[in-house]
């Protein structure tokens, strides 16, 4: 009988200490949440865009810097900020490094574009289609390979010169090329590549023969992919190396007659590498006095979010010379024990119906889980948190804005612009 109790009795104790505990961490019948005052506290609040707490990573090559993105102050300039947030509203460009790329400079033909015509059907005029207007795959003044045109006609632009990272590059560098196209008929091919010099050896980098269901003018950017295979380039390789050593002029040619086709918003960007990234990033150390006093990072999960739209200010506009809409966009954050990131595609679409944007403001939410890790031993002035905006995507994984996984999405690098505003991040405590 009495062994029996004295094997009862420790089981008591850890009750005991459990109920004690609840009362100390109860106030007027509820739990008592040690870290309500960061519900809802944006850690970011005195750290807004406005601040030159964030900043522009782009390179450590060298002969780069400011000439891969922009990041500037618009607001006020009829662009008013997200409703649901007020602030600051910036503009975030990876710009196109190709001089005149739209053929908007008021002349005709473009000064950095020459062409090369054995007759007088390889124009610079207008689409003529007014439906082009309601974006940008072809808009103001556009290449006009006319259906008479001889095979060898050709338009060209000397990358040296209007290239902005061209000569900078030692080694030569890889790039990304974009353009956008208008063409009739059930099929078609056509080639861009490079030239040692205007009529020299020619490199051809990629044929492309696109073969739609259907005889309407077809409307797309190159590349052009979706997994049913429609509009799929027979050579997908839409990237070249490029810089000193290489052939430096880009040329633009059909290969078949009796063709009738439109270009225009010529695209190159220099793509991300071991020492190249396109960012706009800001860094929270572990106490920060001065900007959040009251709210030292704590260990555990953390949420950011940021409004998005694609910029309006767009080409053909005079206003927005060269710059084009953007796509994609990465948010990500990189902490003491573990990282998060999602890439955001912001258009809504496909490859064979054409795509649209959104007309007003886009709110992003990027959640990472268990990002800081333990404190133990953390100066407060160590950084423990960074936060990074990215105008392009990383990896082959998209998203929509509300967080679903787009399976059909085949993201690289491409010139875009970017309207942003009401950075917010928030612990997560509990999760």
């Amino acid at each position: 009988m009495n062994n029996s109790q004295d094997t009862k009795r420790p089981a008591i104790l850890p009750l005991l200490i459990l109920t004690v505990l609840t009362g100390i961490l109860t106030t007027c019948g509820d739990p008592l949440d040690i870290f309500s005052a960061y519900r809802g506290q944006n850690l970011l609040e005195s750290q807004n865009l406005s601040t030159e707490s964030w900043v522009l990573h782009e390179s450590t090559a060298p002969g780069t810097s400011g000439a891969l993105m922009a990041f500037d102050d618009v607001t006020g300039q009829n662009l008013a900020a997200p409703p649901e947030a007020s602030g600051a509203v910036y503009r975030l460009e990876l710009k196109n490094q190709l001089a005149n790329g739209d053929f908007e400079d008021g002349s005709n033909p473009p000064v950095q574009w020459s062409t090369e015509d054995p007759g007088t059907d390889l124009v610079f005029g207008t689409a003529g289609n007014p439906e082009t207007d309601s974006f940008w795959w072809l808009s103001g003044q556009v290449l006009h390979h006319k259906s008479a045109a001889a095979q060898d006609s050709y338009a060209y632009i000397d990358l040296a010169d209007h290239l902005s990272t061209f000569s900078a590059q030692t080694p030569a560098r890889e790039f990304t090329i974009h353009f956008s196209m208008r063409l009739p008929g059930d099929q078609f091919s056509y080639s861009f590549g490079f030239w040692d010099s205007p009529g020299g050896t020619y490199n051809p980098t990629a044929t492309v023969s696109v073969q739609p269901d259907s005889d309407l003018s077809i409307y797309r950017t190159f590349p052009s992919i979706d997994t049913a295979g429609q509009f799929y380039p027979g050579n997908t390789a839409n990237t070249v190396t490029l810089g000193p050593g290489t052939m430096r002029y880009l040329s633009l040619e059909q290969t078949a007659s009796n063709l009738d086709l439109h270009f225009d918003n010529f695209r190159i960007v220099q793509t991300q590498s071991a020492d190249l990234s396109y960012s706009l990033e800001t860094g929270l150390t572990r106490v920060d006095d001065a900007k959040r006093a009251d709210f030292p990072l704590q260990s555990g999960s953390y949420e950011f979010s940021l409004y998005v739209r694609p910029d309006p200010v767009v080409t053909p506009d005079p206003d927005g010379r060269n710059r084009y809409p953007g796509r994609y966009i990465t948010l990500q954050i990189l902490g003491n024990a573990g990282s998060a990131s999602k890439t955001f595609d912001l258009w809504q679409g496909n490859p064979k119906e054409g795509y649209t944007q959104p007309e007003g403001w886009t709110k992003l939410t990027l959640t990472g889980e268990n990002l800081v890790g333990s404190l133990y031993g953390v100066a407060g002035d160590d950084e423990v948190l960074r936060i990074q905006v990215i105008p392009a995507a990383i990896g082959k994984q998209v998203y929509d804005p509300q967080g679903e996984d787009l399976e059909t999405s085949y993201p690289n690098e491409d010139a875009g612009s970017f309207l942003i505003s009401a950075p917010h991040l928030e612990f997560l405590p509990g999760q």
